[in-house]
Order: C-alpha cells, then structure tokens, then sequence
C-alpha cells in the first residue's frame, strides 16, 4: 500500500515540478525569442519534473507510510493552486493585452525600403536537403555548432514539391514563390561560417544563418540567371553601344524585353526582345551605380 501511496506522490511530484519549473521560466523568457521561447520553457519544465522525482523519493524512503496520504493531499492541492495561478495569469496576460483595433493605432506604418543596402546577392536555402533553416544571432567569432538557434524555418516535402511548414512572424524574404519551388532572401555580409541575411524586405531586419545551409549566387549570377530585366528610369538609364556613360544610346521603341547576356564591372549586355520574343538588337545598360540597384529583374518568363 505504502508503495501505492508512493507513486501517487512520485506523479504529483512530476506534474507539480512541470509546472512550477516551466511557469516561472515563461516568466523571464524575452519576448522574440521566437521557436527557442517554448524550448526554453519545457527544458525548464523537465528540470522542474527530474527534481519533484528526487524529492518524491527522498521523502517515500525516510516518511512513514501514514504521512505518505497527508503528502499526497498536501502537494496535490498546491499542484491544483499551480494550474489555477498558471491560468489566472493567462486570462489577466490575454485582459491586458492590446486589443487588435489599439494595435493598428499605435504600431508605426511599415514604409518599403526600395534597397537600403545592395548586398552581395541572392541566397537560397538548400529545401531540397535541409528541413530546417535555423537562424542566429551569433558571436561571428565562433562556429555555428557553439550556438543556439533564436528562430527558424521548416520544410515539408509534399507530393506537390516543398512547402513552409513552420516561419517566424517577421519573415518576408525578398522572393517566395514556393508553387515554383522558389524562395530567396537578399544576402548583406558574409564570414567564412556565417551569412547576414536580409529575412523582412519592408523593414530591412536580418538575421544570421549557417554559410554552408544557403546557396549565395553574386549579383551577376544572379541576374545573369533571371528571365528579363526592367529599367527602373529608361530615360536616365537608356540602353548604349558600349558600357560607357558617354556612349551612343540606343534607340528603340518602349515596352521592348530586356534580357541579360553579359556583366562587365557595373554594365549589363542585353538582348532586346519584342513583343514577339524576336531580337531586334542588343544594348548595355548599367545594372548598379555603387550602391544602388537601377534595374528590376524577372525571375519567369
């Protein structure tokens, strides 16, 4: 019977200790903490369980058996205080809150960057190999095996190709067509281990992922690969004979296909396409001018 009356405590101990350990860890988690926030909690909360075992055992072995039942009353009525302290500061968390409409009023307007920094290019996560894409916010110094996640994405293979499972609230990547198998975010900076990824294209927020879990393709890789490309001022920028500012323009009617042959420094060579998809002659057209982007691009025809 003592035995009984033992794992009842040993249970009331597990479930008590999961709940206080997690509680008081949700308590101090930053908010943002993203997928590491409920991995924080949980982690506490087994904690919390492997000590309520320790002491259930200590107190089974030195209590005699008749205290054991006043145990069980005792810490099954604080575990029952736990759940309702637990869910009273849920529903005073949820009262307190802002409401939806507040939060329309308060939160500043997001304004599109058109490109604050160029970057080095485009990178690619590798959704083929990889179901997930962790992202950090490290010590550049140090590897990536020697630091914690802060938040991720989640790839789920499907009989109708790759689909995003799981993605932070923040995540708005400059391209993601993912009908198309197509998801690329704007790369800023690179070390040998890490890549600065550009994650929200409207507020400009990055986060750091793993080098070798991306494909980086340079800006003329990238555009070299692209179906067309637009000028964002035809008149400024018009098509020349040479890559040089003060060559000849050339003359061709609006509305034409531009689409990228060859990159030299900061000249494109492209072929002019018609409405039709025939050639009707080629041009260079500068694709940067230092830090600035001055052509939009197409990824399908």
């Amino acid at each position: 019977m003592k035995y009984l009356r033992g794992f009842l405590l040993i249970i009331i101990f597990i479930i008590g200790g999961f709940l206080l350990g997690g509680w008081i860890s949700s308590l101090s988690v930053p908010k943002g903490s993203g997928l590491a926030g409920p991995g924080i909690v949980a982690g506490s909360g087994i904690l919390g369980a492997v000590a309520g075992i320790i002491i259930s055992i200590i107190l089974i072995r030195t209590v005699v058996a008749r205290r054991i039942v006043l145990l069980n009353i005792i810490f099954g009525i604080g575990v029952l205080i736990t759940i309702a302290l637990i869910t009273l500061h849920n529903i005073w968390k949820k009262e307190n809150s802002p409401s939806d409409d507040s939060k329309k009023i308060t939160t500043i307007p997001i304004v599109f960057q058109k490109s604050a920094q160029l970057g080095l290019g485009m990178a690619f996560p590798d959704m083929y190999d990889q179901k997930v894409l962790y992202f950090y916010s490290p010590n550049l110094e140090k590897s990536v095996d020697d630091h914690t996640p802060t938040d991720s994405l989640v790839f789920t293979k499907t009989e109708l190709g790759i689909s995003i499972t799981s993605a932070p609230p923040w995540f708005y990547p400059a391209h993601m067509k993912m009908d198309y198998e197509i998801l690329a975010m704007k790369a800023i900076s690179k070390t040998k281990d890490w890549i600065q990824l550009e994650v929200n294209k409207q507020t400009g927020l990055t986060h750091w992922v793993d080098a070798n879990k991306v494909v980086l393709k340079d800006w003329p890789d990238f555009l070299l690969s692209t179906s067309s490309i637009e000028l964002f001022d035809p008149v400024l920028n018009m098509p020349k004979v040479r890559p040089f500012d003060h060559s000849s323009p050339i003359q061709i009617p609006e509305g034409n296909i531009f689409t990228p042959i060859e990159i030299s420094d900061e000249w494109l060579r492209v072929k002019v396409l018609d409405h039709n998809y025939k050639k009707i002659g080629e041009g260079w057209v500068r694709w940067r001018r230092e830090n600035q982007l001055l052509v939009r691009y197409n990824l399908l025809s």
